[in-house]
């Protein structure tokens, strides 16, 4: 949506890693850990409109530390070791 609009290049979603990345950079370290956020952003407007702001972040919340979702997460940090 972001390239649609003029605010990504092309060249910055096609350096966005995938899944497939993160498990190879996972084989080349001893340690990794990745940690994803945001992972029902796309429900977001919506359910703002039905409930309070803050009652919706707590749920995104939720559902960032309860599952694991990594396809649908909107952002993610990685921590690798050698």
């Amino acid at each position: 949506m972001h390239y649609i609009k003029g605010r990504r290049s092309l060249e910055v979603m096609q350096r966005t890693p995938d899944l497939k990345l993160l498990q190879w950079y996972d084989s080349k370290f001893s340690k990794t850990k990745v940690f994803s956020f945001g992972s029902i952003t796309y429900l977001i407007l919506a359910l703002i409109s039905v409930f309070p702001e803050d009652f919706v972040v707590k749920i995104s919340n939720f559902f960032d530390k309860t599952f694991s979702v990594k396809r649908s997460a909107f952002k993610f940090v990685s921590i690798a070791e050698k």
